[in-house]
């Protein structure tokens, strides 16, 4: 695939890259330090709760375990093909770890579209804070797709969830595709619920035609 954009630079030096925790098959238990006194074992199996559904396979459950096995929090979700990636890592620096799902809908030929979807674990539920588009196809077996990655400025701060657009053809030929996200760059902060805490001031890099707008979310 082709990036839109050049990789972040200038006032993004001070960014270190952090790597999440990935989740992206069923069966395999990982051990996550969830929270400073919650070391949970993590693990995605099949929902049997939806073996009455045309795709059974394609309904997962995602199961949060703490001591002693006993449950802490379960999700349901649906990902077509049953193809999903869940990454873990704490995003607005309160010293709890979010949940970011990529998963997907649709089935056949350049038919599948995929979602990112953030959620945080309160208590013993999953609360949704943002969803948005991470691939789709703009032509038959022709895909646009956005990579993620994850930069902080160190501990006990907010971790920038950064999205850049690639594509299966020179973006020059896409500049008039309506069926292509026009961000190159999506830059996603959260920040922690009921705070006040500042939104980080940063200078945007030199955008780089022909996608050249970038768009900075934040979400409490």
């Amino acid at each position: 695939m082709v990036d839109a954009a050049e990789p972040l630079t200038s006032s993004y030096e001070k960014l270190r890259e952090i790597a999440p925790v990935v989740i992206n098959l069923v069966g395999k238990e990982t051990a996550v330090q969830i929270q400073t006194t919650l070391l949970a074992h993590v693990m995605v199996v099949h929902d049997n709760r939806r073996s009455g559904e045309l795709f059974p396979e394609d309904w997962l459950l995602l199961k949060v375990n703490g001591k002693n096995g006993s449950l802490v929090a379960e999700k349901s979700f649906y990902s077509s093909y049953g193809v999903f990636s869940i990454h873990i890592v704490d995003l607005d620096g309160d010293g709890k770890k979010e949940f970011i799902f990529m998963i997907g809908d649709g089935r056949g030929t350049s038919a599948r579209k995929e979602m990112l979807v953030v959620e945080r674990l309160v208590g013993n539920q999953f609360q949704g804070v943002l969803t948005t588009p991470l691939s789709d196809f703009y032509d038959s077996g022709k895909q646009w797709k956005y990579s993620v990655k994850y930069q902080s400025y160190g501990v006990g701060l907010s971790t920038l969830l950064v999205m850049t657009l690639k594509a299966d053809e020179d973006f020059e030929k896409l500049r008039m595709n309506t069926l292509v996200p026009i961000d190159s760059i999506k830059t996603i902060k959260l920040l922690q619920p009921e705070s006040a805490i500042r939104t980080l001031k940063m200078k945007v890099p030199p955008q780089s035609p022909p996608v050249v707008k970038r768009s900075t979310m934040v979400f409490e």
